[in-house]
């Protein structure tokens, strides 16, 4: 797996994961950031995205991708990590944090799959016979490049946020690959059977949860963000007016200051997880002696 890493060696590590059809590059503005705020940021290709790997006998469903997600947290020894998920890599973000908690010490949700709110229709529609032989018509005719855009575009509430050197280098990599039977091929993998059941074990697990969402989403309602942070106990919900799908590419510097307040917080955590002592908190707390000699 491929990655891109932002910050210093031994900072607290925070996952960034991209859905379909993007990859790593739609982190590029939040990385940074992360960065200069003392984080150490890692943004994984997932397995056939992007720069990563395409193995033939791999399989590209959400839980598939958690546990390769897995081997690479592990391979590098990241512990303690804050996990930020966005589509179906909020999916891979709630699988890695039900099966390996004692990684994930905060779980944060952009604009997610969840349970059966998903695969929206377009998804659902490019893994028929009808849509490969029309996808494939028109990617003769106008070029792959200029119909993942026109698709990437509307998800969006301000497409012209989308620059055409992002959306051609989410286009790049699938169209080395075959274009839009690649795609097709990755949306087969995708069913929501891998995120059914998973709100309720997240709901028991004690790590803080942030759910944030874009309010104008055609593809994955802002109800259904809603929903699930009404059924995650202690969790914090921030939607972000007038943007669409695509958070991380309409609204870095918002989604920044949804994000950064969370992750300032588990700072004090991580330390005390590292060390095995409790926190300072200023001061010691005010003991008040009875009114005789001791």
């Amino acid at each position: 797996m491929s990655a891109a890493v932002w910050g210093e060696p031994g900072a607290m590590p925070v996952i960034l994961l991209h859905g379909i059809p993007t990859n790593a590059l739609i982190w590029r503005r939040i990385g940074p950031t992360l960065s200069a705020e003392g984080f150490r940021a890692f943004a994984p290709d997932l397995l056939g995205y992007g720069k990563s790997g395409d193995p033939t006998s791999a399989k590209y469903g959400v839980a598939d991708q958690a546990r390769y997600l897995y081997q690479f947290v592990s391979g590098l020894g990241l512990k303690d990590t804050i996990v930020i998920g966005h589509d179906i890599g909020g999916g891979i973000a709630q699988q890695l944090a039900v099966s390996h908690p004692e990684l994930v010490i905060g779980l944060v949700l952009v604009n997610s799959v969840t349970e059966r709110n998903w695969p929206p229709l377009i998804v659902r529609s490019s893994r028929s016979q009808p849509f490969a032989a029309v996808g494939s018509l028109l990617e003769r005719v106008f070029g792959f490049e200029r119909v993942l855009s026109r698709l990437i575009r509307s998800a969006a509430r301000h497409p012209a946020r989308l620059t055409a050197q992002a959306l051609e280098a989410y286009a790049a990599p699938i169209e080395s690959r075959g274009g839009a039977s690649r795609l097709a091929q990755l949306a087969a993998g995708l069913s929501s059977n891998d995120t059914a059941g998973l709100t309720a074990k997240l709901a028991v697990l004690p790590m803080p949860k942030l759910i944030v969402w874009g309010a104008d989403d055609p593809y994955l309602k802002v109800a259904s963000g809603r929903k699930l942070a009404a059924e995650l106990p202690g969790s914090t919900f921030v939607e972000i007016p007038s943007c669409g799908h695509f958070v991380p590419e309409e609204e870095p510097f918002g989604l920044a200051d949804a994000v950064l307040p969370f992750l300032r917080e588990r700072l004090p955590e991580r330390q005390e997880r590292a060390t095995g002592r409790l926190r300072r908190t200023g001061e010691f707390p005010k003991i008040e002696l009875p009114d005789e000699d001791v």
